[in-house]
């Protein structure tokens, strides 16, 4: 999903060490590009892969409903523009999209992050995710020293999915993972991997 390098004061150059403050940048002018490759299974069997580029970018800020101000993300590929709202909540960094007037919770992470921190990845999951290891990782090139994984199978029953994201500090995510192949009662299932290939942070 993300985005350009473009006169940054931190790129993919910069060499700090990552330590879970500050996980998520979220200011206007945020930038990341990702490589996608998105394959969709029917009844198991492969029916189709897409690969594309992802350009996500911070561009507004906005009040939702109750008075919540946040950031406005959007995702932008060959299949079309999503919008994500971004906000803190004590602890909590959260990603909401809106259906109608009602803010929708699609994501959620607990900073600092810690190994084996574990919380509800969504508002109606019923497994948690968990930290499950910090480790040095290289994605398309680029080096994150001691990022964080984030593992589990959220959701709810009959639609559970399964999550694997490498977070990095001050960069947010480097790599992702995630397949619907727990949701019971569908023909089609997809499996979709994001890796970062360059970013701006303001």
């Amino acid at each position: 999903m993300l985005l350009f390098i473009f006169g940054c004061k931190k790129s993919n150059e910069d060499t700090d060490n990552n330590k879970g403050q500050d996980i998520f940048p979220n200011k206007i002018g945020d930038k990341w590009v990702y490589h996608v490759v998105d394959t969709t299974y029917k009844l198991d069997n492969v029916d189709n892969v897409q690969e594309y580029d992802m350009n996500v970018s911070v561009v507004d800020s906005t009040v939702l409903p109750g008075g919540i101000k946040a950031n406005i993300w959007v995702f932008e590929s060959p299949s079309g523009r999503d919008t994500n709202y971004v906000f803190p909540t004590a602890d909590t960094i959260n990603f909401a999209v809106l259906q109608g007037t009602q803010v929708t919770f699609i994501r959620r992470y607990i900073v600092p992050l810690h190994l084996h921190d574990s919380w509800k990845y969504t508002t109606s999951s019923l497994n948690d995710v968990v930290v499950d290891s910090v480790a040095d990782i290289v994605v398309n090139g680029n080096r994150f020293d001691n990022a964080f994984r984030v593992l589990g199978n959220p959701g709810f029953p009959d639609a559970m999915f399964n999550i694997e994201e490498w977070l990095a500090d001050n960069v947010g995510l480097v790599k992702r993972y995630y397949s619907n192949f727990h949701m019971s009662l569908i023909i089609y299932q997809h499996a979709i991997t994001w890796t970062l290939v360059s970013y701006h942070i303001e």
